[in-house]
């Protein structure tokens, strides 16, 4: 189990910052994880919105990779 306490995650005793370049990979995860679960729902309704929160999750990828870029953009 993770929490998101600010831009830091506590998992168990460790903590780890995490990059917007690791968010972005661990959104892509998710959304993948929405894919194959829509993938076995039977209801065409079902699949869509699994479908649709797949789309938000890589939005938010992709949010964050645009935000490690202008991060790592010298000032």
């Amino acid at each position: 189990m993770a929490f998101l306490i600010d831009d830091v995650w506590l998992r168990g005793a460790v903590w780890r910052v995490m990059t917007y370049t690791d968010r972005a990979a661990e959104y892509r995860k998710h959304a993948a994880v929405c894919l194959e679960v829509a993938g076995r729902m039977p209801l065409e309704a079902d699949r869509a919105r699994m479908t649709e929160m797949a789309q938000r999750w890589l939005d938010l990828a992709k949010e964050a990779l645009a935000r490690a870029a202008h991060e790592s953009t010298p000032k």
